[in-house]
């Protein structure tokens, strides 16, 4: 399928996870109500946890087969439609921040966070544990996809990665902290990793309570189809997949690498 009707949520989290659930199975309505195919959550919307209250992240984490997953991936059949969403998920005496992508039902990929927000006086490491899972591209439906989370936008190697192994849409969950300087390095990273890429890029991101919205979604010539500001909210658009052959015609970076000249 060279074509999807992509949504892009953005939401507010509460800390319980009950009032979160409830609220994303009302965006998920939303979206189908408007045609949308995909419907994409930011990272960690099963609940907001302060960082400076001490809380043990592995009480509010949950397997994948509790109560926040599965009425998610059950909502995603009964409505017909592709989900993408991030949650706490238990491991062993710490957490994992992980993504799902499932589409009616079907889990299709799941991924965890593999480079921890150890930045900017933020400690994400003391709470989670970081994956160790390769960076790869997995099958959709629509073509081969992505996934990456939030604080991995800074990092090159992962979007290139992903696109190099077939992605055509790399999708990014996040939970981006506010501060200064940081809506700036959002809006430039998530445009430049599309750009240097030449691939679609979608981020949702939490807004509200200490997180700064305006989620996103990037074309392959770095420019924004979506662009939300700081309230909650859904917006859809169609992408045709034939847009990316267009750019990488006019603008042949990726065919033009040469790996031999890079390596350390």
């Amino acid at each position: 399928m060279n074509k999807l009707k992509i949504a892009l949520a953005q939401i507010k989290t509460d800390r319980n996870y009950k009032i979160n659930l409830e609220k994303i199975i009302d965006f998920m309505q939303k979206a189908k109500s408007f045609g949308a195919e995909l419907v994409v959550f930011p990272e960690t919307s099963q609940a907001f946890v302060p960082s400076n209250e001490g809380i043990n992240f592995n009480t509010i984490a949950q397997n994948i087969d509790e109560e926040f997953a599965t009425s998610i991936i059950n909502k995603s059949k009964e409505l017909n439609i592709a989900v993408v969403f991030g949650f706490y998920e238990k491991d062993n005496e710490k957490t994992k921040n992980s993504v799902i992508f499932a589409d009616c039902g079907k889990i299709i990929h799941k991924y965890s966070k593999t480079h921890l927000y150890d930045a900017f006086s933020y400690d994400e490491s003391k709470d989670i544990n970081a994956s160790n899972e390769k960076i790869k591209a997995f099958d959709t439906k629509w073509g081969k996809m992505g996934i990456m989370v939030c604080y991995e936008l800074r990092f090159p190697e992962i979007a290139r990665t992903l696109a190099l192994d077939g992605a055509r849409l790399v999708l990014v969950p996040t939970a981006w902290v506010d501060g200064k300087y940081k809506d700036e390095h959002f809006m430039l990273l998530t445009k430049t990793r599309a750009l240097e890429n030449t691939i679609y890029l979608c981020a949702s991101n939490q807004t509200g309570n200490i997180y700064t919205g305006r989620s996103c979604l990037i074309n392959p010539l770095g420019l924004e189809e979506i662009k939300l500001g700081v309230d909650e909210g859904i917006q859809i658009f169609e992408i045709d997949f034939n847009k990316i052959d267009e750019v990488r015609k006019a603008l042949p970076c990726i065919s033009q690498r040469k790996p031999n000249l890079y390596s350390l």
